[in-house]
C-alpha cells in the first residue's frame, strides 16, 4: 500500500480496498506535530484539516515523499480514544496528491451532510406520486406545523419507519422496507444510504434513538430490537438485543425517547421510552377514542400504562386518535401529530394534560428529533 492509498473509513461498515495490516506507507505522527499533543502511534493515512494557516506543519508535511497537503496539520485515529476526547476541535480528513480507487465514502463528507441539532423536527410521510410511491422528508416546527420540504423523494420508495435522531452522529437511522428490513441512514439534505439488513422478523412501525446511540424499533410494542447506531463502533449496525414483550395495553404507532431535562419536573424516568396508545373500538367493542401516556422500560422490556389524555381527535366520522410522529422535547412535554386529522398536539410526561397546537400539515407520518435540542 502506498501513501497516496492510505483510507481509514469513519464508521464500522465503511469498507476500503486498499487495507493494509504492516507499516508500509505509515507515518510516524510525532514527525508532523508536537510530541506533546500526538501518542507515539504509528498512523495510518494523512489527514488535514480543513483550514488552518500554521505554515511549520505545512512545511514538513508538503516534504512528504508523495503527499501534496493541502493544509496545515493532520491527526489520526487507532486507539487513541483519550486524544481524541481531549481534542474534539479538531476535524480532520484525508488528503492526498493521488490514490487508488476506495469503496470507502466518508458519511461525514459534504456530500453527506449530518442534521444541525436544532428544534425542528423531522418527519417523514408516503405519498403518492402519479404510479409511484415515495417517502417525502420535510422539517416541521412542532409548537406551529409550518413544514419545509427537504425532500421530495427519500430512498427507494419502499416503507420508511421506525425513524431516530442519532445525537452521536447527527444522523436520522430507520428502517427501509418491512421484513428483513434494511438500515437506513439520512442526512440533512433527504440523501440516504443503505448499510445493511436488520434482519426483522416483524415490521416495525415504531423507532427512537436513544441517548446512548441504540435504535430501539418495535412492531405495535410487542416485538422489539435494539439496533448499534453507535459511530465506530465493532457491532455497527447490527442487532444487540431482541425479543417479545407483553403487548402495551393499548396499540401505538411510535415511540421516544425523552431526555433527562424533559423528565426532571416530572417524576418520570429516563429508564423508558414513551409512546401514545389509544382506544381501538373494534377491540373494545365500544365507541371510545381516549389517547393514553405508556412507557416500555428499556430494562425490564415491560409496558405500564400511566394515565389517560382523554378524547383529543377522535371522532365518530373520523374514527380513533392514532398518534403517527412522535418527538420528545425539554420542556416535559412530548409532541405528536394525529394521523387521521394531522393535528399536533402537545402532551405533559407529568399529568393528563394536553394541548392542541396547530392543525398540523402531515397525516399518515413518523418523525424524529434530536432529544439534545434547546427550546422550541
Amino acid at each position: 500500500m502506498s501513501t497516496q492509498s492510505a483510507v481509514i473509513s469513519s464508521t464500522a461498515t465503511q469498507t476500503s480496498s486498499v487495507r493494509s495490516t504492516s507499516t508500509q506507507g505509515y507515518f510516524h505522527a510525532e514527525q508532523f506535530y508536537p510530541k506533546h499533543i500526538y501518542p507515539k502511534r504509528i498512523c495510518p493515512g494523512l489527514f488535514h484539516a480543513e483550514y488552518g494557516h500554521a505554515k511549520h506543519a505545512y512545511s514538513k508535511l508538503s516534504r512528504a515523499k508523495h503527499v501534496d497537503i493541502q493544509c496545515w496539520f493532520f491527526c489520526c485515529y487507532i486507539h487513541v480514544h483519550r486524544f481524541i476526547s481531549q481534542h474534539r476541535h479538531i476535524k480532520c480528513k484525508l488528503s492526498t496528491s493521488s490514490r487508488t480507487s476506495s469503496s470507502a465514502t466518508s458519511s461525514t463528507s459534504p456530500a453527506f451532510p449530518p442534521w444541525s441539532c436544532d428544534p425542528s423536527g423531522i418527519v417523514i410521510r408516503q405519498q403518492t406520486s402519479g404510479s409511484s410511491t415515495v417517502q417525502s422528508l420535510s422539517k416541521v416546527n412542532i409548537t406551529t406545523g409550518n413544514a419545509t420540504l427537504v425532500k421530495q423523494s427519500v430512498g427507494t420508495g419502499a416503507t420508511i419507519d421506525a425513524m431516530g435522531y442519532n445525537v452521536l452522529d447527527n444522523y436520522v437511522y430507520a428502517a427501509l422496507g418491512t421484513t428483513p428490513g434494511s438500515l437506513l441512514r439520512i442526512a440533512s439534505n433527504g440523501d440516504s444510504q443503505t448499510l445493511g439488513s436488520l434482519g426483522l422478523t416483524a415490521a416495525v412501525n415504531t423507532g427512537d434513538v436513544d441517548e446512548n446511540g441504540y435504535l430501539w424499533a418495535a412492531a405495535g410494542g410487542k416485538q422489539w430490537w435494539q439496533f448499534d447506531v453507535r459511530p465506530g463502533s465493532a457491532t455497527f449496525g447490527q442487532t444487540v438485543a431482541s425479543g417479545t414483550a407483553a403487548a402495551p395495553q393499548y396499540p401505538i404507532q411510535d415511540w421516544v425517547y425523552a431526555p433527562n431535562a424533559a423528565l426532571a419536573s416530572t417524576g418520570q424516568q429516563a429508564c423508558c421510552l414513551y409512546a401514545l396508545g389509544y382506544d381501538d373500538p373494534l377491540q373494545l367493542g365500544v365507541i371510545k377514542y381516549n389517547t393514553y401516556l405508556q412507557q416500555f422500560n428499556r430494562t425490564s422490556k415491560a409496558w405500564t400504562t400511566l394515565f389517560s389524555y382523554g378524547n383529543l381527535a377522535g371522532t365518530i366520522l373520523g374514527g380513533k386518535s392514532v398518534w403517527g410522529a412522535t418527538y420528545a422535547a425539554d420542556d416535559g412535554f412530548i409532541y405528536s401529530s394525529e394521523n387521521t386529522s394531522g393535528e399536533l398536539w402537545r402532551f405533559s410526561l407529568g399529568s393528563a394534560k394536553a394541548q392542541k397546537m396547530s392543525t398540523g400539515p402531515f397525516p399518515n407520518n413518523d418523525g424524529a428529533r434530536c432529544i439534545k435540542a434547546v427550546g422550541l
